[in-house]
């Protein structure tokens, strides 16, 4: 099949380009959506294992607390800039591999060195213990810590574009589901390996690092969990038809195509963002800090401060295994959570639905086929109708259905955009119960409960955003800008919109750790050392942000009546 395309060059000319063939996935049509994005394991396998050893291998190191902050600050700072870059780059990649599986396999050889040099600069550390500061272990470390930050996003980016490339909007909300199960799967993996006696277990290979045999198994992990997408799939391959572009010239215009990009999402796109925005201001404090909250909570019940309780070995090794404890049943929540809540969905299987938008089919028998490569027209098909319903093999159309009375749809389920509501509220309401004096400020249970709780949202979170981001811009239809009328389809910049859309991701992350420092240091100036030590300072940040969360609610309430009955205008 031929998708035809035009984009605009950086010099304001189109570029006519076409899709040739008609991406597949052998296996069983209910394999498809698990099979695209077992990948997701492997990535989360490693995120867990870097986002648990990173701060404590730099700290072993001999660096500094100011320099590891800034250290870490490379994995929100290469979301910024490797997404978008591997999304615009990919968008227009001519390999005869396709778009995307080049950049996955770029990820996966640069993720794997990454990891070998971060086991390396552990072996080596831990073979230096007692000297001192070492600056070429140190460099090796920050470098595979770094490289593991870029490897993945970079992973990343070209998982959410080819899952939109592949699949049609009907499968879009399973895919997220999957995705988000084998998320909350990695995580657990990681946590697990963590706390096995690696090793004991592989004493046959001579290492008694603990964080170089995490990194080996992360190799294998992300190895095994990726091959799928080489041995199973086909992609479709981009063909210029004039001007072909250079590797030089795609990364010149990746501004230009942002910006082009940016400028012509629908509004029901733009109010995804913009909900996506505040969403994460409330949960990165939720990332960073759970399991700290945990344990200050802990600490603050046995008459400690958390400061008294670090010095204190035995009280501070108990905390830290609270909070443990408490990712634990987050991860497991969270995992729970994305296995039951895809089949709660209104329709969830067919998905011939946004919520209240009905999709008419995609072709799928060899007439309609025959009709995009422009051989036959199918008999039913009325002169009057548009071809914008024919031309993508994975793409549907939208047509508005009458909306149902909520009474009517309760007993099929809720729609993707209203349990998205139902998680704000529900964070909201969470956080501000558990984290005040009414519940307990003291409570070790409430507290583990709390956390409990947020995985279950933190599921949704990391289903249903990415669902409807799928099927509004695999529904999307052409539109038209500019004076030379450059056709400008979504469907065929999948990269560049999931990298405007990571952007709405990370850029709270910085806002939140300029807001951490604020709401940390005010005590400090407002109180005595011993108040403020006193003072549950996490749980307060944990509440401003459940503010920002509150808010998004509104957005996505105003979205539910905008564009959940009308999305196309």
């Amino acid at each position: 099949m031929l998708d035809n395309i035009e984009d605009v060059a950086g010099d304001g000319l189109p570029l006519e380009s076409h899709l040739k063939g008609v991406p597949l996935i052998l296996g069983p049509r209910r394999l498809r959506s698990p099979i695209l994005t077992m990948g997701h394991l492997g990535t989360h396998v490693v995120w867990s294992i870097l986002n648990a050893r990173a701060t404590l291998f730099l700290q072993r190191l001999g660096i500094y607390k100011s320099f590891v902050a800034i250290i870490l600050m490379a994995g929100p700072l290469s979301g910024l800039i490797v997404q978008p870059t591997v999304g615009v780059l990919s968008d227009h990649c001519t390999s005869s591999w396709g778009r995307r599986r080049p950049y996955v396999f770029i990820g996966l050889v640069f993720c794997c060195f990454s990891l070998v040099c971060l086991a390396a600069a552990s072996s080596m550390s831990y073979q230096e213990e007692g000297a001192r500061f070492r600056p070429f272990t140190a460099l090796i470390g920050i470098l595979g810590i770094m490289g593991i930050d870029i490897s993945v996003n970079t992973l990343s980016a070209a998982h959410r574009a080819l899952t939109m490339d592949v699949l049609g909007p009907e499968e879009q909300d399973m895919a997220s589901a999957w995705s988000t199960r084998y998320g909350n799967a990695g995580s657990l993996i990681g946590y697990m390996l963590g706390l096995l006696d690696l090793p004991k277990i592989f004493g046959f290979m001579g290492l008694t690092d603990h964080l170089a045999l995490l990194c080996i198994c992360a190799i294998v992990f992300v190895l095994i969990t990726h091959a799928s997408l080489f041995f199973l799939l086909r992609e479709s391959v981009l063909l210029r038809l004039n001007r072909p572009r250079t590797l030089a010239q795609s990364i010149t215009n990746i501004p230009v195509d942002l910006y082009r990009c940016g400028r012509t999402l629908p509004p029901a796109l733009w109010d995804l963002l913009v909900i996506q925005f505040f969403s994460w201001l409330a949960w990165f404090p939720v990332l960073y800090y759970a399991a700290t909250w945990v344990a200050e909570i802990f600490s603050l019940a046995h008459g400690h401060s958390a400061k008294e309780a670090s010095a204190k070995t035995k009280l501070g090794e108990e905390a830290r295994r609270v909070g443990s404890k408490a990712l634990f049943y987050y991860a497991l929540t969270g995992l729970v959570a994305s296995i039951v809540l895809p089949w709660c969905v209104y329709e969830p299987m067919t998905a011939r639905s946004l919520a209240h938008t009905r999709y008419e089919s995609a072709p799928q028998n060899d007439t309609e086929l025959n009709y995009l490569h422009g051989t036959e027209r199918p008999e039913n098909m009325g002169d009057d109708e548009g071809d914008d319903n024919w031309n993508h093999p994975t793409a549907g159309s939208i047509t508005n259905a009458p909306r149902q009375p909520w009474w009517r749809r309760i007993r099929h389920g809720l729609t993707l955009a209203e349990i998205w509501f139902l998680s704000q509220v529900m964070f909201v309401f969470t956080i501000m119960l558990f984290t005040c004096p009414v519940f307990g400020s003291k409570s070790i249970t409430g507290a583990i409960v709390l956390v409990s709780v947020l995985g279950i949202l933190w599921s949704v979170t990391m289903w249903v955003p990415y669902a409807l981001l799928g099927i509004l811009v695999i529904s999307n239809k052409s539109t038209t800008i500019g004076l030379q009328r450059a056709t400008i389809d979504l469907r065929s910049e999948t990269g560049t919109v999931t990298g405007l859309h990571n952007w709405a991701i990370v850029l709270p992350q910085l806002v939140t750790s300029m807001l951490s420092s604020l709401v940390f240091l005010l005590p400090s100036l407002l109180f005595d050392p011993s108040t403020a030590e006193s003072l549950d300072s996490t749980g307060l940040l944990l509440r401003v942000g459940s503010l920002c969360t509150l808010y998004a609610a509104t957005c996505t309430f105003r979205w539910i009546r905008t564009h959940d009955a009308a999305i196309c205008r």
